[in-house]
Protein backbone atom coordinates (compact mmCIF):
# COMPACT_ATOMS: atom_id res chain seq x y z
CA UNK A 1 0.00 0.00 0.00
CA UNK A 2 2.64 2.28 0.89
CA UNK A 3 4.00 1.89 -3.23
CA UNK A 4 0.56 3.24 -4.34
CA UNK A 5 1.15 6.39 -1.74
CA UNK A 6 4.12 7.51 -2.68
CA UNK A 7 3.90 7.08 -6.34
CA UNK A 8 3.63 10.25 -8.39
CA UNK A 9 2.17 10.66 -11.42
CA UNK A 10 3.07 12.93 -14.44
CA UNK A 11 0.67 13.60 -17.43
CA UNK A 12 2.40 15.04 -20.80
CA UNK A 13 0.61 18.05 -21.70
CA UNK A 14 0.59 17.28 -25.07
CA UNK A 15 -1.72 14.52 -24.55
CA UNK A 16 -3.77 16.60 -22.47
CA UNK A 17 -4.36 18.92 -24.73
CA UNK A 18 -5.16 16.19 -27.41
CA UNK A 19 -7.62 15.41 -25.13
CA UNK A 20 -9.25 18.51 -24.44
CA UNK A 21 -9.64 18.79 -27.77
CA UNK A 22 -11.13 15.70 -28.95
CA UNK A 23 -13.71 16.27 -26.19
CA UNK A 24 -14.23 19.58 -27.24
CA UNK A 25 -15.32 18.85 -30.79
CA UNK A 26 -16.98 15.36 -30.25
CA UNK A 27 -19.37 17.49 -27.65
CA UNK A 28 -19.70 20.35 -29.83
CA UNK A 29 -20.68 18.29 -32.80
CA UNK A 30 -23.21 16.06 -30.69
CA UNK A 31 -20.69 12.96 -30.09
CA UNK A 32 -21.42 12.33 -26.89
CA UNK A 33 -20.70 8.59 -26.95
CA UNK A 34 -17.37 9.42 -28.68
CA UNK A 35 -16.22 11.84 -26.89
CA UNK A 36 -16.34 9.37 -23.42
CA UNK A 37 -14.80 6.94 -25.20
CA UNK A 38 -11.61 8.85 -25.96
CA UNK A 39 -11.72 9.89 -21.97
CA UNK A 40 -11.91 6.74 -21.34
CA UNK A 41 -9.13 5.71 -23.37
CA UNK A 42 -6.93 8.22 -22.38
CA UNK A 43 -7.58 7.20 -18.90
CA UNK A 44 -6.82 3.80 -19.52
CA UNK A 45 -3.42 4.81 -21.27
CA UNK A 46 -2.48 6.54 -18.92
CA UNK A 47 -3.46 4.80 -15.75
CA UNK A 48 -1.99 1.23 -17.15
CA UNK A 49 0.39 1.75 -19.74
CA UNK A 50 2.60 4.60 -18.40
CA UNK A 51 2.83 2.02 -15.51
CA UNK A 52 3.76 -1.21 -17.20
CA UNK A 53 7.33 -1.03 -17.46
CA UNK A 54 7.37 -0.47 -13.53
CA UNK A 55 5.51 -3.43 -13.35
CA UNK A 56 7.45 -5.83 -15.00
CA UNK A 57 10.61 -4.52 -13.36
CA UNK A 58 9.09 -4.33 -9.52
CA UNK A 59 9.81 -7.33 -7.91
CA UNK A 60 6.51 -7.88 -5.83
CA UNK A 61 4.35 -10.10 -7.61
CA UNK A 62 0.82 -8.89 -5.89
CA UNK A 63 1.38 -5.52 -7.52
CA UNK A 64 1.84 -7.13 -10.86
CA UNK A 65 -0.68 -8.91 -10.59
CA UNK A 66 -2.90 -6.55 -10.01
CA UNK A 67 -1.86 -4.65 -12.68
CA UNK A 68 -2.67 -7.46 -14.72
CA UNK A 69 -6.07 -7.65 -13.70
CA UNK A 70 -6.17 -4.25 -14.05
CA UNK A 71 -5.41 -4.61 -17.59
CA UNK A 72 -7.88 -7.49 -18.29
CA UNK A 73 -11.51 -6.11 -16.67
CA UNK A 74 -10.15 -2.49 -18.28
CA UNK A 75 -10.41 -4.32 -22.11
CA UNK A 76 -13.87 -5.74 -20.92
CA UNK A 77 -15.13 -2.79 -20.03
CA UNK A 78 -13.73 -1.08 -23.76
CA UNK A 79 -15.58 -4.20 -25.09
CA UNK A 80 -19.17 -3.82 -23.59
CA UNK A 81 -18.94 -0.26 -23.61
CA UNK A 82 -17.97 -0.44 -27.63
CA UNK A 83 -21.36 -3.01 -28.06
CA UNK A 84 -23.30 -0.45 -26.16
CA UNK A 85 -22.68 2.21 -27.92
CA UNK A 86 -22.90 0.58 -31.41
CA UNK A 87 -26.22 -1.84 -30.26
CA UNK A 88 -28.28 1.40 -28.46
CA UNK A 89 -29.40 3.83 -31.14
CA UNK A 90 -31.25 6.84 -30.59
Amino acid sequence: MENLIMTEFCVPLNQLMLLLGIMTVALLFGYAKFGLMACYGFLFYWANVFSIRSTVENSDPSLATSSFLFLGFSLVIIFLALVGFLLHKQ
